[in-house]
């Protein structure tokens, strides 16, 4: 079994069959199986949005070793007396506080912004009367 590393541009309303065709057309293959490694947005073009894929493809069809294993990620725990603040969470906030505390920090996650029935309203405002709420993130 062969693998194979590749890149493609897709509509921002592409499906399956379109994966596999431009698999089919870039390799010059049928059988084939994929997964998608990274997906990314293109937008730096308004006129021209479209998805940039990057695949992994493997098949009897191609030569090649199979790609290396990528290692995870570890996080050691070690007993501590100390304490983190970590603003923000989003994305960021909520892994940085898992991380820490995984590591054996006692975590607070602090938020700017009101409670969640103010900001459920604020976002009403904003999608019905176009009203922003700064300080609701």
């Amino acid at each position: 079994m062969g693998y194979k590393s590749l890149q493609i541009k897709l509509p921002t309303a592409y499906e399956d069959g379109d994966i596999r065709r431009a698999i089919s057309k870039k390799l010059g293959i049928k059988d084939f199986t994929y997964t998608i490694e990274k997906k990314s947005l293109d937008a730096r073009q308004k006129n021209n949005v479209h998805w940039l894929l990057s695949l992994g493809i493997s098949s009897q069809q191609l030569k090649g070793p199979s790609p290396a294993s990528q290692p995870g990620l570890v996080i050691k725990r070690k007993e501590r007396n100390q304490k983190v603040v970590v603003a923000g969470s989003g994305p960021a906030g909520f892994f940085a506080a898992y991380v820490l505390q995984s590591s054996g920090f006692d975590v607070t996650i602090v938020e700017r912004g009101s409670a969640v029935p103010k900001r459920s309203e604020a976002i009403r405002q904003l999608e019905e009367k176009g009203q922003l709420n700064a300080a609701n993130n």
